[in-house]
């Protein structure tokens, strides 16, 4: 009986730790659901202004941020210059074509 109890708390303690991970996956998907909720609603009212301006024959408004595209950007750079960073200073072939 005290080996069936110890099972039961156990169990009853990794239902928990799941249960706590759940909730945190729950939280992580809700903030990214508002997150696209809040892209999909800026991108609603860019292609609306968008759509009002090509049918009032007037030039399409500057958007004041590109959103996703600066975003994507940004990234590009990061990998670039950190790719860059383990380079060396001086390329070491260009000695040997002096010679």
């Amino acid at each position: 009986k005290m080996q069936s109890n110890a099972n039961q708390l156990a169990q009853t303690e990794r239902l928990r730790q799941r249960e706590v991970e759940l909730d945190m996956e729950v939280s992580r998907l809700e903030s990214e659901n508002a997150d696209l909720s809040q892209q999909l609603s800026s991108a609603l009212a860019r292609e609306l202004e968008i759509r009002q301006a090509v049918f009032k024959g007037q030039p399409i408004p500057k958007s004041d941020h590109t959103g996703l595209r600066t975003r994507k950007k940004k990234k590009r750079l990061k990998k670039t210059s950190s790719r860059h960073l383990g380079s060396p200073s001086k390329p070491m072939a260009l000695p040997a074509l002096v010679k």
